[in-house]
């Protein structure tokens, strides 16, 4: 079910709670997911993808790889795949009341589908719903909160999940 177009009428830090605690139901579904992965992987159900992520982080160096994905990233994301649904005069305006939840699933896909260049192969084919499930997770969870609380709380949740996971991969590597 999609989320109602209504805005809650919360103040900052009721808001930044729930977003907060938003972020974290949304780390505990990628985890699972990420465990789930792990087994298919070990089990040779699924094979490993390769996260590129390392490639792009030789050139750019880590400061800067940092900077760039959880600053200037999640920004551009979040005015591309979440900025229409409620801005009723641009991109045809998503302020509808039938059909608003096929775009708003589809604004999850399509930003899911965006992060498979992030991986140098993925072979075969129906392992790229598993691969990029994270990411299908995020954009439903920005989108919700895009809507219920505005586009600066989505661009703000987004960073701190590109910052846990950036940070992991840096420190932890693949």
């Amino acid at each position: 079910m999609a989320p109602s177009l209504e805005r809650k009428p919360l103040g900052f830090w009721r808001r930044f709670r729930e977003v907060v605690l938003l972020f974290c139901f949304e780390l505990s579904l990628i985890a699972l997911v990420m465990a789930l992965m792990y087994v298919l992987e070990r089990f040779s159900v699924l094979p490993v993808a390769d996260n590129s992520l390392g490639s792009l982080a030789e050139p750019l160096g880590s400061i800067t790889l940092l900077f760039v994905g959880v600053i200037i990233f999640p920004l551009f994301e979040e005015l591309l795949f979440r900025g229409y649904l409620t801005f009723p005069r641009y991109f045809g305006g998503c302020r509808l009341k039938r059909g608003f939840g096929v775009v708003f699933y589809l604004s999850s896909a399509f930003f899911a589908a965006a992060h498979l260049c992030n991986f140098s192969s993925l072979n075969p084919f129906y392992s790229i719903p598993v691969v990029i499930a994270p990411q299908f997770i995020l954009g439903t969870f920005t989108g919700y909160i895009r809507i219920v609380f505005g586009l600066h709380w989505s661009y703000l949740f987004h960073s701190m999940h590109n910052l846990v996971f950036l940070s992991a991969y840096m420190f932890f590597g693949e």
